[in-house]
């Protein structure tokens, strides 16, 4: 006979059963927190440990650098005790501060590198607004004579009131005590921003002038009352041989550079052109604002600029949108043709809507930062990354190479680059020729 269990033996059992489960439950999950927290805790203390000797490795990195800089303070200082000591001039405390901090710039290494005082900085501002108090010239650096070479006059300015012509050669600035000082010794970016001032001040200099060719110079001392100049770094004509060529000069890239550069295309098309030659030689570069603005313009959708850290980790800084200029391209340029000068030419070959012509540019693909360092309104230039075209490699010590290789004609050698006429400039003619 079986014994019959009661309902509330079951409900216990049932009960007994619940609670010896849970309790099983609970000490696995228990065990499985407890190894998790265990590895957690672990990683923790690993990551813990890193951190501590990354901060370790800074400390004593910041503390190498500031007995390094203890050092470098005690030698000039020891400097400066002798010229106090000895020196029968006066010192000039402004003057010291200034070629100090020149000097580190100088001894760092960054070819780029470069410190404005609040005068050249409020001048090297204005410039990059398109916008200066000036005498009216475009200039370029001749390295091979050390002098500032003059590219273009604009109309009606001060230089060319004062008798400035295309092609002169500015050898020396003169300060405020009649000093000519030797370009080659200054330096050109500080020569510049002597020549730039407020309006109404005086820049004062001297030109070399071949006047007949023979390459005997005659020395011409200028005293120009400076004006305010919106400069002009695009200019534009239609390409004689061929009325449906369009060329588009720029000579630098600055604020106002793309408004000017889409008022050219704008009066070309008008004219009725198709195709566009895009002169970039002799281009230093200049903001990249402005370049990546002017290729946004150009180019279809897509990377335009990229940077790369010193572990090859590439970065996209600038992008274009769907909308593109949809015309036939060229780009001439020269060994002349440097930073964003190279980076135009180069996404205009990465996106395959032009080919380029003439010779390897200079090879800067190196970015600068200008910075305020002090309060006095003083900045300081410096190297900060390396820039990549959309899809090719960095070009920097190396420059780019042209799909056609057309050096300026050997004839044309002694004659002014912003000379050369469409009749004779065989580099402009290559340039046609990759329409057909």
């Amino acid at each position: 006979m079986q014994k019959k269990i009661s309902v509330w033996m079951t409900a216990v059992i049932c009960l007994f059963a619940v609670i010896v489960s849970s309790m099983v439950t609970v000490i696995v999950l228990q065990e499985v927190y407890n190894s998790k927290l265990h590895e957690e805790q672990k990683l923790y203390n690993e990551a813990l440990a890193a951190e501590m000797t990354n901060y370790s490795n800074k400390i004593a990195a910041v503390e190498e650098q500031m007995a390094e800089y203890g050092e470098i303070a005690a030698d000039i200082q020891k400097i400066d005790l002798m010229y106090r000591e000895y020196y029968p001039g006066e010192l000039d405390a402004e003057a010291l501060r200034k070629y100090a901090i020149k000097g580190y710039i100088a001894g760092t290494g960054d070819r780029y590198g470069f410190y404005y005082s609040p005068d050249e900085a409020k001048a090297l501002m204005e410039s990059v607004e398109g916008e200066t108090d000036g005498i009216g010239v475009n200039v370029i650096f001749d390295t091979e004579l050390g002098c500032i070479e003059v590219i273009d006059v604009y109309p009606e300015s001060p230089a060319e009131k004062a008798g400035v012509k295309v092609g002169d050669l500015i050898s020396h600035v003169i300060n405020d005590d009649g000093e000519k000082e030797s370009i080659q010794i200054i330096g050109y970016d500080a020569a510049l921003s002597r020549l730039r001032g407020e309006a109404g001040t005086e820049a004062k200099f001297m030109i070399l002038r071949d006047s007949d060719g023979d390459g005997k110079y005659e020395e011409l001392d200028f005293t120009i009352e400076r004006a305010h100049i919106e400069t002009v770094s695009v200019t534009h004509h239609i390409y004689e041989p061929d009325k449906t060529i369009g060329v588009i000069r720029i000579s630098s890239f600055e604020k106002n550079t793309p408004a000017q550069f889409t008022a050219a295309v704008d009066a070309l098309k008008a004219e009725g052109v198709q195709k566009l030659i895009f002169d970039v030689r002799h281009n230093p570069g200049g903001d990249k604002d402005s370049v990546c603005e002017i290729l946004d313009y150009l180019l279809p959708k897509g990377d335009l600029m990229r940077t790369v850290d010193a572990e090859d980790n590439y970065t996209t800084i600038e992008t274009s949108d769907e909308k593109f200029l949809d015309m036939p391209m060229a780009v001439v340029m020269n060994s002349g043709t440097a930073s964003a000068g190279e980076l135009f030419a180069a996404a205009i070959k990465d996106y395959g809507t032009g080919k380029l012509v003439g010779d390897q540019t200079f090879g800067k693909g190196s970015m600068q930062s200008i910075m305020p360092v002090f309060d006095d309104g003083s900045l300081v230039k410096l190297t900060v990354a390396l820039y990549c075209p959309p899809t090719s490699e960095n070009y920097d010590g190396v420059g780019i190479v042209p799909d056609v290789s057309e050096p300026l004609d050997e004839t044309l050698a002694d004659m002014s680059f912003y000379k050369l006429t469409d009749a004779n400039d065989n580099q402009l003619a290559a340039a046609a020729k990759t329409f057909e």
